[in-house]
């Protein structure tokens, strides 16, 4: 299967893609009376989990991002496509594009700080992520598209790290060659 590699020339260099840890700095959360004023470096801050398949300057693999010192750490390498495939509810787009970016929160500490809604406002804040990295991706060119996914599988694929964390949002990044859109 061949997929167009994304160009990172390095792990830390998803910060001009948007993974960065400043995605949070500013955000007003107002979830209903007497809650206001939340800012978003707070307990649902979601956690980055990646399928690589093909990044330049990264071994194919799973990876997490490591917030505090912006940067991928890999924990397996091996090809995960079929994998990729399985958990995004058997379709062919997270199999084929380059990665697989899975926002996975920890809703324990959300949920004793905001109560229920905290599970929508872990939802938010993975989404607003999402959206900010789907953005960047197309001002790169690099293509990127949101999908579903079997959530306890996800956890279950991502652990033991993952273990105990629920799955948000799943974006895939990269065309596949055989729907790669001409260049100008």
């Amino acid at each position: 299967m061949s997929t167009t590699r994304l160009p990172f020339n390095n792990p830390a260099s998803f910060n001009s893609a948007g993974f960065r840890g400043g995605f949070y700095g500013g955000y007003n959360w107002q979830f209903g009376p007497g809650v206001s004023g939340i800012q978003g470096d707070w307990a649902a801050r979601p956690d980055l989990y990646l399928i690589v398949h093909a990044v330049d300057g990264l071994d194919p693999g799973t990876y997490v991002l490591d917030r505090e010192g912006e940067r991928l750490a890999l924990l397996q390498a091996g090809d995960f496509r079929r994998e990729a495939g399985h958990l995004g509810l058997g379709q062919a787009l997270p199999a084929e594009a380059a990665a697989c970016v899975y926002w996975l929160v920890d809703l324990k500490p959300v949920f004793e700080r905001y109560g229920n809604r905290g599970y929508r406002a872990a939802q938010l804040e993975a989404a607003i992520e999402g959206g900010k990295s789907y953005l960047a991706a197309y001002a790169l060119r690099l293509g990127a598209t949101g999908l579903t996914f079997f959530d306890d599988d996800v956890t279950r694929f991502f652990s033991p790290h993952a273990a105990g964390k629920s799955v948000m949002f799943l974006m895939a990044f990269g065309h596949p060659e055989r729907r790669r859109a001409p260049t100008p």
